[in-house]
């Protein structure tokens, strides 16, 4: 959900689920350079393919503390479109 959050869509673009989960395998997610480091790093580590390397909610809230004074929100893309869009 971050990841669509932060994008505005989903990171399989339609893909049926094995073919979805062989380009995680493979290629990892694929992070649009608009998205800070920050998020990047999160996203990664939420989105590992590997069960046992994948980050759960602790780990993340405590990246945000920690980061918490070098932490600037960033607006995402449904909210960049929605101010475009007037709504």
């Amino acid at each position: 959900m971050l990841y669509e959050m932060l994008v505005g869509s989903t990171c399989d673009k339609g893909m049926n689920m094995e073919t979805y989960l062989e380009m995680l395998e493979s290629k990892g997610v694929p992070m649009p350079s608009e998205i800070r480091m920050f998020h990047q790093h999160l996203l990664s580590n939420m989105l590992q393919y590997d069960h046992q390397r994948r980050v759960g909610c602790e780990h993340v809230l405590k990246e945000l503390q920690l980061n918490g004074g070098q932490f600037e929100r960033q607006r995402s893309v449904v909210e960049l479109r929605s101010t475009v869009n007037g709504m």
